[in-house]
């Protein structure tokens, strides 16, 4: 999460910007005194805006130290709740600031402030000890302490961050049984907090829910996900959370938009912009590339590759250029599935994180660009079955409004994803290289209504009328009937999906790699599970992953495709104009 590693030259003194109300100032400087210790002992940089120095603006020093600090220490009380200033403006930057990896949050609770939990700081620590507020502690001097000590902990924490390589963050799940209904947010935070205090991680974060059984999906690094897992196959974290957890895991693909309204008449609709092509043009989304069928590793130079192509007689055979081509991406591809961490070698098509979701590794390699352009044209095939025009749509769009008998208006989140599945890899040992043959891989397409985007959207207030879950279970139920079908025989057979089935095949033989006694010179050499793509050469994309996300946000903007269409309405006796569309936030 945190993006920079400092050296002994550029490391400054650790600062703590100080964000306080000022009916608050008797108690800001009783804090203050105890936190002298800290600039005795660390070097620690203390200020609050009473070090305004005269004739100078105020607000443009407030920014600076603000947009600086290492640590920003919000001094709670009713009256900075109160405070538009220290809320609206100081809190939303710190959080901001947070958000991108570059400061702290401590909160310190001086006077008891009422549903605390329910408000943006609900997630975090807040000091002393318990969350007892200062000015109910008999000996202050205590508390004070026990504020101080909790500061120095969480700067030796910032100390680590700072002075080491970056720890890469992913999305995880973990899947309760119960009813999502069961779970308010104020339950499903206290989780997160629950969780936060097991695994010693504070930069785990609540991302999102889901229905069906409940999925809590989680942000968090690498070796927090294995301690969960752990602690979930010991059987010890449904006795922690006091929760019936089925499963901890990984979900991953792309969010589909779906949503219809009654309209008064098609002139009243506004047309949409023709979508621009997909950055990345013809070479990764269309044709259909050749299927690998494994390939051959030399003991002597284990870098070099060689594919095995399988024949296609209904299809021309690849020229000797385009071979060349193919050779050198496939390459890049398996070197960088054997350099980035298995656990990374994923997209989640999210239009709120960097780079649509890449993980930090994968973002400028070739291998990172096509996974993501595939995503993108998942989102988009999906979505275009949908149409009323088409058979499927038409079948999804009736069934659908069968249940839904009393609401004007849908919207439903549905997440497609796409993993390897019912695989067969064949060895042949000789003196001098290695062969792999993939005898068969399958693929398995999955769904589950994508309900981050829809918590994202419902607690922001956009749209504000939004239908009730139990019609998006049954759309679900619908979707995986009527056109998920469709879209695993396009990923399995189709021209849309062949360079996903060439990415899968390849990370498919970097995981025997990895298990056999090749990977022991990627060990030694630094090479495996290192992240450290530019290192080897393997950062050779510049800003197409950019470009890609622009396309997604504009499509998920404006939609993919929107329709029109008439139907009688045998209970009211009239017509009825529907409008339909996929692939937009509103409409």
């Amino acid at each position: 999460m945190y993006g920079y590693t400092q050296t002994q030259e550029d490391r400054h003194p650790p600062s703590i910007f100080i964000s306080y109300a000022h009916q608050d100032e008797k108690l800001r400087a009783q804090l203050e005194t105890h936190l002298a210790v800290l600039e005795r002992t660390r070097g620690v940089e203390t200020w609050h805006y009473r070090k305004i120095g005269p004739g100078r603006l105020w607000q443009g020093v407030i920014d600076e130290e603000l947009n600086t600090a290492d640590l920003i220490l919000l001094l709670l009380s009713p009256s900075f709740v109160a405070s538009d200033y220290c809320w609206d403006v100081e809190l939303s930057a710190a959080i901001r600031r947070y958000g991108a990896g570059e400061a702290l949050i401590v909160p310190v609770l001086l006077r008891p402030v009422a549903l605390l939990e329910e408000t943006p700081l609900g997630q975090f620590q807040i000091l002393p000890s318990g969350a007892q507020p200062v000015s109910e502690c008999r000996d202050r001097d205590k508390a004070f302490a026990d504020i101080v000590n909790g500061i120095g902990t969480m700067l030796d924490q910032w100390h680590r961050i700072q002075t080491s390589s970056p720890e890469p963050t992913m999305t995880w799940g973990i899947r309760v049984r119960g009813q999502l209904e069961d779970f308010s947010l104020q339950r499903r935070l206290e989780l997160a907090r629950a969780l936060r205090k097991l695994t010693r991680d504070t930069t785990l974060e609540l991302f999102g829910s889901g229905a069906g059984s409940v999925n809590l999906c989680f942000s968090s690094n690498e070796a927090c996900l294995r301690l969960v897992e752990k602690l979930h196959n010991d059987g010890a974290l449904s006795e922690s959370l006091n929760v019936d957890i089925i499963e901890v895991g990984e979900s991953i693909g792309a969010s589909l938009h779906i949503a219809s309204q009654k309209v008064s008449s098609a002139a009243d609709v506004k047309p949409l912009e023709a979508p621009p092509s997909l950055p990345v043009g013809d070479s990764v989304t269309g044709g259909f590339p050749p299927l690998i069928g494994g390939m051959v590793i030399s003991a002597s130079n284990p870098l070099q590759p060689g594919f095995k192509l399988l024949a296609d007689g209904s299809r021309p055979s690849p020229t000797e250029e385009e071979q060349v081509e193919l050779a050198m991406r496939l390459r890049n591809y398996l070197n960088a599935s054997l350099v980035v961490q298995p656990d990374l070698l994923k997209v989640d098509l999210s239009p709120y994180d960097d780079y649509c979701g890449i993980p930090r590794a994968l973002r400028h390699t070739e291998l990172g660009r096509d996974l993501l352009a595939q995503d993108v044209v998942l989102k988009d095939y999906t979505a275009r079955l949908l149409h009323p025009s088409l058979d499927a749509g038409r079948a999804f769009w009736s069934e659908l409004e069968e249940v839904q008998t009393t609401s004007e208006r849908t919207n439903a989140w549905f997440r497609v994803w796409i993993t390897p599945d019912d695989l067969t890899v064949r060895e042949t040992g000789h003196e001098d290289h290695a062969e792999i043959t993939v005898e068969k891989l399958g693929f398995k397409v999955q769904c589950e209504p994508d309900y981050r985007a829809y918590e994202y959207l419902k607690e922001s207030g956009r749209p504000s009328d939004l239908v009730e879950p139990e019609i998006n279970h049954r759309a679900v139920e619908i979707f995986k009937e009527r056109i998920l079908p469709l879209v695993h025989r396009e990923v399995c057979l189709g021209d849309r999906f062949g360079i996903l089935r060439q990415i899968l095949t390849v990370i498919v033989m970097s995981t025997w790699v990895r298990q056999s006694s090749l990977a022991e010179p990627f060990r030694k050499a630094g090479f495996l599970d290192s992240n450290d793509t530019e290192r080897f050469n393997l950062n050779v994309v510049q800003e197409e992953p950019t470009d890609i996300k622009e396309y997604y946000l504009r499509s998920l903007d404006a939609g993919v495709w929107q329709a029109v269409r008439a139907s009688y309405d045998a209970e009211r006796k009239q017509i009825v104009r529907r409008l339909y569309m996929a692939g937009g936030i509103s409409l």
